[in-house]
């Protein structure tokens, strides 16, 4: 019997309501970058389990 590899690719996309520079700032100075974003997550998916909110 041969085995079947399947590969699947998730690209998440994020509307953002603000300017590229604004965006710009906010990634490049960790200062912002961390209040942005958060220090730390804990994302585990499963199949058949829905994503945490």
């Amino acid at each position: 019997m041969d085995a079947v590899t399947e590969s699947i690719s998730v690209q998440p996309e994020v509307a953002i309501a603000a300017s590229p520079e604004t965006v710009w700032q906010l990634l490049v100075d960790p200062e912002q970058a961390t209040r942005w974003m958060g220090r730390s997550g804990d994302v585990r998916p499963a199949p058949r389990r829905a994503l945490p909110r």
